[in-house]
């Protein structure tokens, strides 16, 4: 699951990546792509990670997750129609 980027997907022999240091659950090959990606989308996927510490979600759930919170933050919600 952290062999690449979060953020930019670079892969982990390219560059020594750093774990989310709330969640663990995630991990960022730059202080950039970890503030790119807090901002768009892991403010609150972080919390639901930490949340079910120590378990690490499945990508798809993640990716699931993560599709549902972007449609929040651009005021689609999951309901609306």
């Amino acid at each position: 699951r952290n062999q690449v980027c979060d953020w930019c997907a670079c892969r982990a022999n390219e560059k020594m990546l750093q774990r989310c240091s709330l969640c663990k659950g995630v991990s960022y090959c730059s202080r950039k792509c970890q503030v790119s990606a807090w901002k768009a989308y892991h403010k609150m996927e972080c919390r639901c990670v930490k949340a079910v510490r120590p378990l690490i979600p499945p990508v798809d759930i993640m990716v699931a997750g993560r599709i549902a919170i972007l449609m929040l933050l651009e005021g689609g919600g999951i309901l609306s129609s």
